[in-house]
């Protein structure tokens, strides 16, 4: 489509960052792998009246679902539990992420084009090839819902996020000086990156404070982020 524009932010969204990264969206749709990120981004399209569309796989599974103003948020419907698998651990089927891609971008469609008509949960299960849609409900103890948005200000900020497809440990620490850190790192081995960024090892930095590590348990990660990065 020759009359349209692309763009990229490379940025960590967080409750910091949501507001300048989503500023003027008439959608937003969910490509993330974790469920902080998809509470985040429910609060900030609830406080602002913006409609998102959620889409997740794992394993043979797929949901899908349309959130509107006037529709049930995405914590009405989802918790916030853990010890989920991921697909580190449970593995998933790419048919299944490339069916929920397809009917999210058929859902965000109806919006722009003011045909959708009602929220459904639709859920996709590969083990028979079946697709149910599920009426949802607004839950009368919702904190967004009831103008408490928790992911938003901060308060449910993890000390670290477990990225799900990729073993990646994802950390935010502030006052980070890259050239400091790169010129400290370069007396240890090869470090790459760029403007905004670097890379040395398993471990990403950037500007703005996100530090990603690759590493087989947590407590690998903040080993790593202690032993070069510094506290």
């Amino acid at each position: 489509n020759s009359g349209i524009s692309l763009f990229t932010i490379v940025d960590d969204v967080n409750f910091r960052s949501m507001a300048k990264i989503a500023q003027g969206a008439s959608i937003i749709l969910d490509c993330t792998d974790n469920l902080y990120t998809r509470f985040l981004i429910n609060d900030y399209a609830r406080k602002n009246g913006i409609p998102w569309v959620h889409a997740g796989a794992i394993q043979r599974q797929a949901n899908v679902m349309a959130v509107t103003p006037e529709t049930p948020c995405f914590a009405c419907t989802f918790a916030h539990p853990a010890g989920l698998p991921t697909c580190d651990t449970g593995g998933i089927v790419a048919s299944a992420s490339v069916i929920a891609a397809a009917l999210q971008a058929a859902e965000a469609l109806k919006i722009l084009i003011g045909t959708f008509e009602g929220q459904k949960l639709y859920a996709l299960s590969l083990e028979d090839n079946t697709l149910r849609s599920v009426t949802t409900a607004h839950n009368q103890k919702c904190p967004a819902c009831r103008g408490r948005y928790d992911y938003l200000s901060g308060k449910k900020e993890p000390k670290a996020i477990t990225c799900q497809c990729s073993g990646l440990y994802h950390f935010y620490q502030h006052g980070i000086e890259l050239e400091a850190l790169k010129e400290k790192l370069s007396a240890l081995g090869e470090v790459r990156g760029s403007h905004g960024y670097l890379i040395f090892d398993n471990i990403s930095a950037f500007a703005n404070g996100r530090i990603n590590v690759r590493a087989a348990s947590l407590a690998q990660a903040k080993s790593a982020i202690a032993k070069y990065v510094g506290a």
